[in-house]
């Protein structure tokens, strides 16, 4: 993380000269949308959308060459899963064994099952990035490379947990059925869902290398953009690397300005332009 931090302002101070010199600048808004793979299973991908809205600002400082930043509100997803495992106490092993039924027993040892939760659920992460990509023109095409920077603000969770258990089921031993009882004696498997908003484990600055190719029509750039991130997304690593990535198009419409400059009148004395 060090060597990181260390690299990017290094990079800054390479890149700053450039941005001060730049022979032209221009500025626009930016609207677009992140496809996010959330899941890859034997069956095929899952992908959800995020939203990516700002202002890009170009600064040109060759002929090909220029820097390309700005200020955006983003947003990336991660899917995970866990595993937890309870126990609980089994009524229909107790039941089974009074009545001489089910492979029930009596014996306190044996009467307590294991009950596995499994949560499957998605966070949303909603940044506020800076992009530092360097942009070589060839034609009406923009090729663009370089890191981009960002802090989280918000983020919110949806989890589904499903439990499965080893517990007698204790309708199938009391004969015609235990009804109602079977719902209370027996741990549910019905699924429940639930939503958060926290930030809470997660890590608040975020750093990704971003590659991608870009289309100009006049004033409108048409951009599709690759991001990796090259940190965990969790404040604690666990169970391996976890990164936020994301494919992006977006479509940016840009418009020169200019700063004021001072300009040599007649007599030697300064005037505004």
């Amino acid at each position: 993380m060090k060597n990181i931090k260390i690299t990017l302002v290094l990079f800054l101070l390479v890149i700053s000269p450039l941005v001060l010199n730049a022979q032209k600048k221009t500025i626009g808004p930016s609207v677009g949308v992140n496809l996010i793979q959330i899941e890859d299973t034997y069956l095929g991908s899952n992908f959800q959308l995020g939203m990516h809205i700002g202002a890009e600002i170009n600064y040109n400082f060759k002929k090909r060459w220029s820097l390309n930043s700005g200020l955006f509100f983003t947003q990336k997803k991660k899917h995970y899963s866990f595993v937890d495992t309870t126990t609980t106490f089994d009524a229909g092993g107790l039941i089974g064994g009074i009545i001489g039924g089910g492979g029930g027993t009596t014996d306190p040892n044996d009467l307590q099952a294991d009950v596995y939760n499994t949560t499957n659920g998605v966070v949303t992460e909603n940044f506020i990035q800076i992009p530092f990509l360097l942009s070589y023109k060839l034609k009406k095409f923009n090729f663009f490379i370089g890191p981009t920077v960002g802090y989280l603000v918000s983020a919110n969770r949806k989890e589904e947990t499903t439990s499965e258990s080893t517990a007698a089921d204790v309708g199938s031993i009391i004969p015609g059925g235990a009804g109602i009882l079977d719902g209370l004696l027996t741990p549910s498997s019905t699924p429940v869902t639930k939503s958060t908003s926290s930030t809470k484990g997660l890590r608040a600055f975020d750093l990704s290398a971003e590659a991608g190719v870009g289309y100009s029509m006049d004033n409108v750039k048409f951009n599709l953009m690759y991001a990796y991130g090259l940190l965990d997304y969790r404040e604690k690593k666990e169970n391996g690397f976890e990164n936020l990535s994301l494919i992006r198009f977006s479509v940016v419409y840009l418009f020169p300005f200019h700063c004021s400059k001072k300009k040599e009148a007649v007599g030697g004395q300064p005037s505004i332009y």
